[in-house]
């Protein structure tokens, strides 16, 4: 992939995160997914050897059966080891196409957005190391390297996820809503395939997902409603096919709603309201839907699922 082919912005900064991401994926993730490629087909190779013995001692099958069943195993063993190399490559590229490019092309969509978050969105999932952290710092400087940072502490502490996504930066709030972004396109993509391959109808998100969805977004849209509003799109759209009772609604006064989808879409004030709000009933004189305070705001100090 040329950097030209993604329409990124022609930005020193952005194209040299960009040729830094493609080189560090062949140096160094390419060869680890192919050990990890060789590493699963031996394993398999062992265990289909292994139930051919067997079933060789137990005389399921005969001697001239086992030879021609291992033969065969033996064959295509080799010609899954020969495709290694392409598949690990096609992979890899393929991951920083629909994920890391994918981001920054969503980011660069936004006016403030900045280079610098553009360019730590192309180097997150290089970061696969303490080593690497300091690398990117060294070339590309504090302020990558800081935003970098950020999103790392918020996918490695789960259970704190929202005290950290409150307490990051908002460039870095942009950066993580710009990969929840492509997440849930990619996961309607996937739920699609995957209906129409196996023909299943109920796949689900877990009890509280979009609870937890909807509250994040809320401490996440003051730092970019319009990424907000690209990401409750598309959060609905992966919702649907989940066949989830939610979805999410950004309000005139960008309020975020988390709504059962089976009730009203307008004026409805059974609509859960955003944490730390309290619901009321609308006044008889007054049609229009009350005003809930805006959410509680944290201090103006993100996504990557390869980041050590």
């Amino acid at each position: 992939m040329q950097f030209a082919e993604t329409k990124l912005p022609q930005n020193p900064l952005i194209q040299e995160a960009f040729e830094y991401s493609q080189q560090h994926i062949m140096t160094k993730v390419v060869p680890e997914t192919i050990r990890d490629f060789t590493d699963q087909i031996k394993a398999q190779f062992e265990q289909k050897k292994a139930m051919l013995e067997m079933a060789l001692e137990s005389e399921e099958i005969t001697q001239e059966q086992f030879q021609k069943d291992m033969s065969t195993l033996n064959k295509n063993h080799a010609n899954l080891t020969k495709a290694i190399p392409f598949a690990a490559k096609k992979k890899t590229e393929d991951m920083f196409r629909t994920i890391d490019v994918a981001c920054a092309q969503e980011l660069a969509q936004v006016n403030s957005v900045t280079p610098e978050a553009i360019a730590a969105a192309l180097l997150l999932n290089q970061v696969r190391s303490p080593v690497d952290s300091k690398n990117i710092a060294k070339q590309f400087g504090d302020g990558v390297a800081d935003l970098i940072s950020e999103i790392v502490h918020i996918k490695s502490y789960p259970m704190e996820r929202s005290a950290k996504i409150a307490a990051c930066s908002e460039e870095a709030k942009r950066i993580f809503m710009g990969g929840m972004i492509v997440e849930f396109m990619q996961m309607k993509k996937d739920l699609i395939a995957l209906k129409k391959e196996m023909g299943s109808e109920e796949i689900t998100f877990t009890s509280t997902k979009e609870k937890d969805i909807h509250a994040e977004i809320v401490l996440l849209a003051p730092a970019d409603i319009t990424l907000a509003k690209k990401l409750t799109a598309v959060f609905n759209e992966a919702a649907k096919e989940m066949r989830s009772p939610y979805h999410i609604e950004i309000g005139d006064n960008n309020d975020i709603y988390l709504v059962e989808t089976k009730a009203p879409r307008i004026n409805d004030p059974s609509r859960i309201l955003p944490p730390g709000t309290k619901d009321k009933k609308p006044d008889s004189s007054d049609p229009s839907d009350p005003k809930p305070p805006a959410p509680p705001k944290g201090p103006n100090r993100g996504w990557g699922d390869n980041v050590f």
